[in-house]
């Protein structure tokens, strides 16, 4: 009822929208299936709460109209795009009712951004976005990963099974790691992570054919696979002077989410090694930008208290300023986009969250070369 509904709506409104609903409509009807039936497999290990395995789709329609009640108009720079996200907040049906825990199990909740709306782009908009860069870095933790899948869900315009590489030795990741499952922790659904980690070329991958975009190389770099935040710079990638290299970080989780560890063991060796890179590239611009920590489920602070809400809330002020004032660096803060948002163990969030937290990247990124 609920999909007939939706294709009603989009069949009605398509036309007058001048693309900005089809970019969120057709990957959404595409992945009907998650609206019937998704799936997050339980992780499998001690650290967080184990979810309901089967649960309704976190993506729901109000994840795009909720994104731009008729009283927003679409950020106008990324000053605004950022507060739009920082100060924005999470809505449900009956968000004044609910208490955190029932807000975070209701069945349908959204992000609505604070005074300004980002916009929805198409994957063919995607592509030339990153296409302004000859390359982009993600260099993080599991929430960084998760960014990076959203992305690559964008780019091939399928958010059922788009983070999933295109061949796999079995179903079983298929059968299990689709809709959410694609962000849940189970080591079946992280095993093939390395596999798209680099892509030098998206078309490698069959991504961003027939569009307009320039190739653009895509790494995502995270502890533990690549043995601490490095960014691996090739010196060879000089060769590409008219177009400038983003670097976005997420740094904190494994730090135990305190800021001055973060600052000193995770950002500082980061940060020598562009300024290295920029030395032996003088002639190529580096932007940097940084996502801070989200809020986790109250269930979780009495299992681990040096991570509360409230924590992070610290974290991000503090992280935020040293990075304005020493790096002149921006900064995204996730914080009220992941209150009380749907979970796949308490910590890491779904679909809903990283496709927005993808999106909101791709605006910044947009607006960043104009």
């Amino acid at each position: 009822m609920v999909f007939c509904l939706i294709a009603a709506l989009y069949t009605l409104l398509a036309p007058q929208v001048a693309g900005q609903i089809e970019s969120f409509a057709e990957p959404f009807l595409k992945a009907k299936e998650c609206i019937l039936h998704n799936y997050v497999p339980v992780r499998g290990d001690d650290y967080g709460h184990d979810g309901p395995g089967i649960q309704p789709w976190s993506v729901n329609w109000h994840t795009y109209a909720g994104n731009k009640p008729d009283a927003l108009q679409y950020c106008s720079s990324t000053e605004l795009l950022l507060e739009s996200l920082k100060s924005g907040i999470r809505m449900s049906l009956n968000s004044i009712a609910l208490d955190d825990i029932a807000l975070e199990n209701a069945e349908e909740s959204w992000f609505q951004p604070h005074r300004c709306a980002f916009r929805w782009f198409t994957w063919r908009k995607a592509c030339q976005v990153l296409g302004k860069f000859s390359q982009v870095y993600m260099i993080g933790d599991s929430m960084m990963r998760h960014i990076h899948h959203a992305l690559l869900m964008l780019l091939k315009d399928d958010w059922q099974y788009g983070s999933l590489p295109l061949k796999l030795d079995g179903l079983n990741q298929y059968e299990q790691c689709h809709c959410d499952g694609q962000f849940s922790e189970h080591a079946l659904c992280r095993e093939h992570i390395a596999d798209t980690a680099t892509m030098n070329d998206p078309r490698q991958f069959g991504l961003c054919m027939g569009s307009s975009s320039r190739p653009f190389a895509l790494h995502s770099r995270e502890r533990g696979l690549y043995d601490g935040y490095k960014l691996m710079w090739d010196n060879s990638t000089c060769t590409d002077l008219d177009r400038p290299v983003f670097i976005f970080m997420g740094i904190g989780a494994h730090h135990h989410h305190e800021a001055h560890r973060t600052t000193g063991e995770g950002i500082s060796p980061v940060m020598k090694e562009i300024d290295e890179a920029a030395a032996a590239c003088p002639h190529v611009t580096f932007h940097k930008a940084f996502i801070g920590l989200h809020a986790q489920s109250r269930t979780l602070d009495h299992k681990y208290p040096g991570q509360t809400r409230e924590l992070m809330i610290d974290f991000n002020i503090e992280v935020s300023r040293y990075l304005r004032e020493k790096h002149a660096m921006d900064y995204f803060d996730p914080w009220n986009l992941t209150k009380n948002a749907p979970t796949s163990d308490g910590y890491h969030q779904l679909s809903d969250v990283n496709l927005v937290k993808a999106m909101y990247l791709l605006n910044y990124l947009d607006m960043l070369l104009g």
